[in-house]
């Protein structure tokens, strides 16, 4: 039997070690936080169709978020940030006797890190407000008739087209940290007369590669 005196310090002693084991698990978790790898690649991906609304007169834009992650980097860690995606257009053009009409339909893209739009190029036309957004796809078409007789012929077109495209980003001399990045794109359309225009965007993909450019590089 274990005298009164020795049963008298087991608990403070086992309280004492459970104290000490938690202690040193919230020690190891917040060490672990600390030291998540650097300048490791991140990737992302969806095949959720997106699709504007379609325009049978007048015009839409809608601004919508593709695609997001997160990675961390070391200070002066350059990024090379490639984009591919599906991108779909609809136009529907109308003409009865003599008239015209036009169906525009368009998707942009570009990307953002931390909140801040990713530039193509330091030398772009002065006239471009957009220098970060790159033109995935784009159709415009129009339909004229002249010198008809018939007032009542009636003439529509429709094209549906999809295809995949890719783009290369570069955003260099980021601080260390974690950063975000978001992918985002713009669908437009606009029909001037009789038809409809419609825009989307398919399968795509993010992948960013940390890297290291030349320190002199200016792109």
């Amino acid at each position: 039997m274990v005298p009164k005196s020795n049963q008298k310090s087991v608990g403070p002693v086992v309280s004492i070690l459970v104290v000490a084991l938690f202690a040193g698990a919230l020690l190891f978790q917040g060490a672990t936080a600390d030291h998540e790898p650097a300048d490791k690649g991140s990737a992302a991906a969806s095949g959720v169709e997106i699709l504007s609304t379609p325009v049978v007169e007048g015009s839409s834009s809608e601004v919508v978020s593709l695609l997001n992650t997160s990675l961390k980097t070391s200070k002066g860690t350059d990024l090379l940030l490639q984009v591919t995606l599906e991108c779909s257009l609809w136009t529907d053009v109308t003409v009865m006797g003599n008239d015209e009409s036009e169906a525009v339909a368009t998707v942009k893209v570009w990307l953002e890190v931390d909140g801040a739009p990713v530039v193509v190029a330091s030398e772009t036309d002065p006239a471009d407000e957009e220098p970060g957004k790159v033109v995935f796809c784009n159709r415009a078409y129009k339909v004229a008739t002249t010198n008809v007789d018939d007032e009542d012929m009636q003439i529509e077109t429709f094209f549906k087209t999809r295809a995949a495209h890719g783009f290369n980003w570069i955003q260099l001399d980021l601080e260390s940290g974690v950063h975000t990045v978001e992918l985002k794109g713009e669908l437009s359309a606009e029909v001037t007369g009789t038809g409809m225009a419609k825009a989307g965007i398919g399968k795509r993909t993010l992948i960013i590669e940390p890297t290291k450019f030349a320190n002199d590089l200016v792109l």
